[in-house]
């Protein structure tokens, strides 16, 4: 097809691309009135990327995940674009044919991208947490969401199940090291983090996955961590305004789908942990996930907002209380730590700019989240009654 056939006529203020934001695996194109999400061209822990119809799929999982978590008035489907290029001479998405089949136009990228209704930063979960906006009802609701989604998801199948269940002690270490990226903390985020404070983190998690690592394998053969990808941090998660969604209903977006690489050869051995991880859905994951920023930006109340989540999740499984259950506190502390390296990487990506002013609150940020990774960790300790395993100083 021409250069000259792509219709232009969507080049009005809706598709002048007003910011874009990179994530670990694509990126967001945002306009006036919607977000335009393409995955990127490669990322080392997922294969296939260069292959736009791997990134086509994972796009339309994505889409039919989020439909079926009650987004489906939001997402406006899966469209080809023409993307402005990287230099931002032109900051326009241009919507193309449906069977245009041109990689580039002049070194400008076509890509398939989900196309999504914009909410307004308002209708951000943690922004109406912070702002005394968010109600019980809109919690209760996106609680209901996350643990219906989990209700449907697929078990692993009983090959996976016994793999899991084989002597892995030696294994901890790598398990996690590679889920917890420590030694890319410690090693490249030194500047950002305290070391020896991830060092001890690091210790007593590799303790305590040698010493229950029989309670992870008894979840999967209950059937209680399932094939799937979570990502419910209330970042990710908006409250409709009757504009933009259903008035007080929560949408839970970033519904990625990935797929395990080889379910049977899968040993949680530190060649496959991480990039298997990610297919891998633990429910207290992503309920520890769905709390962890209420006891981050309101610590106060916390207490608050997890009973209204603890009694959704009781009411809908029949399970005992999270309070008392070490594998949710040993996820949230897990989280924690996900969330010190993303703001470690953020501290020093800012020093390199020389945005020191947010290179220092990204730093204060990791540094918040280690110690609320401690805190839980220590809480797993007590449940289990598990002695903390102190690091040794140098005489």
């Amino acid at each position: 097809m021409a250069e000259q056939e792509i219709k232009n006529t969507l080049q009005t203020p809706d598709f002048l691309v007003q910011e874009r934001l990179e994530t670990s695996v694509s990126e967001l194109l945002f306009t006036q009135k919607f977000v335009y999400k393409v995955w990127q061209l490669d990322h080392p822990l997922i294969k296939g990327l260069n292959d736009s119809k791997i990134r086509k799929e994972y796009l339309l999982e994505e889409l039919k995940k989020g439909q079926a978590m009650g987004a489906g008035d939001i997402y406006e489907g899966l469209i080809l674009v023409l993307l402005p290029n990287e230099e931002g001479q032109n900051k326009v998405i241009t919507e193309l044919p449906i069977d245009f089949s041109e990689p580039f136009i002049k070194g400008e990228r076509v890509a398939w991208a989900l196309k999504m209704k914009r909410f307004k930063p308002e209708q951000r979960m943690d922004f109406m947490l912070q702002n005394g906006l968010l109600e019980d009802i809109h919690v209760q609701d996106a609680a209901k969401k996350i643990i219906g989604c989990h209700q449907t998801l697929p078990h692993l199948n009983d090959d996976f199940g016994k793999l899991m269940t084989k002597d892995i002690s030696e294994e901890a270490a790598s398990i996690a090291d590679s889920a917890f990226s420590f030694e890319f903390m410690i090693n490249l985020l030194n500047k950002e983090i305290d070391p020896f404070k991830v060092t001890e983190i690091a210790k007593n998690n590799r303790f305590f996955l040698a010493e229950k690592k029989e309670e992870f394998s008894k979840a999967v053969l209950n059937g209680e961590i399932k094939k799937g990808h979570g990502d419910p941090k209330i970042l990710n998660i908006n409250v409709g305004d009757g504009q933009v969604g259903e008035e007080g209903k929560s949408y839970i977006l970033d519904a990625i789908s990935f797929k395990l690489k080889d379910e049977v050869a899968y040993t949680l051995s530190c060649g496959t942990a991480l990039e298997d991880e990610w297919t891998i859905n633990d429910l207290l994951s992503d309920l520890a996930y769905f709390s962890l920023y209420f006891d981050y930006l309101k610590p106060q109340k916390f207490s608050t907002w997890f009973q209204i989540i603890d009694d959704v999740y009781q009411q809908m499984t029949g399970n005992n209380s999270l309070q008392n259950n070490p594998r949710f506190w040993f996820y949230l502390n897990y989280r924690a730590m996900v969330q010190a390296k993303v703001a470690g990487i953020e501290a020093a990506k800012a020093r390199e700019k020389g945005e020191i002013n947010k290179a220092l609150e990204k730093r204060a940020e990791a540094a918040e989240f280690i110690s609320l990774a401690e805190k839980y960790l220590r809480q797993t300790f007590d449940l289990t009654g598990l002695n903390w395993q102190e690091m040794e100083t140098e005489t």
